[in-house]
């Protein structure tokens, strides 16, 4: 290869790094323009990895019934709605095989397999991770701590065309 080909094959590599990088940008701040905002409750946990940095491991109430009777595979796609509980908080409703029409719903993968029998099945959500300055970890692990079961801990969710983007995370 010449030096005239090998230039132009590090700028179109670095023109699809470029374009890919771009894309990613704006497909999650097209999501938080939006999208539909939801709270969620969660039970946060403040573990650390070595690769990414502090974060917040957030629990959601992740068992939900399926849509309707069948055996599901673990690691297959599904679709979860959301449902809305008295205290304004949402809830994840129901788990389908497909798209629902005219529902509000996010992406999700089945955690475990499910029987014919057995009405609800355990999904793995979007938004298990809540990434946050080092600075601030530490100071929100404490706070939650010393109020846990006293106050609410929930994340604000903006969800469009079953993508999400966690906004942020609060302790009421």
């Amino acid at each position: 290869m010449n030096k005239k080909n090998q230039i132009w094959l590090y700028i179109a590599v670095a023109v699809v790094q470029l374009v890919v990088i771009c894309s990613m940008i704006f497909f999650n701040n097209n999501i938080s323009q939006n999208g539909v905002e939801l709270k969620i409750k969660v039970m946060p946990i403040d573990p650390y990895d070595a690769f990414r940095g502090k974060y917040i491991t957030l629990n959601v109430n992740n068992i939900v019934n399926k849509q309707k009777d069948g055996e599901i595979e673990e690691k297959t796609k599904l679709y979860i709605t959301f449902k809305s509980s008295e205290s304004g908080f949402s809830e994840l409703d129901l788990a389908y095989l497909t798209k629902p029409k005219g529902k509000l719903y996010i992406e999700a993968v089945a955690e475990e397999s499910s029987s014919l029998s057995n009405p609800t099945i355990k999904i793995r959500t979007p938004f298990e991770r809540f990434y946050i300055e080092e600075r601030y970890s530490q100071a929100a692990e404490r706070v939650y701590r010393e109020n846990a079961g006293e106050k609410e801990v929930y994340i604000k969710v903006k969800v469009l065309n079953g993508k999400s983007v966690i906004k942020d995370l609060y302790v009421n």
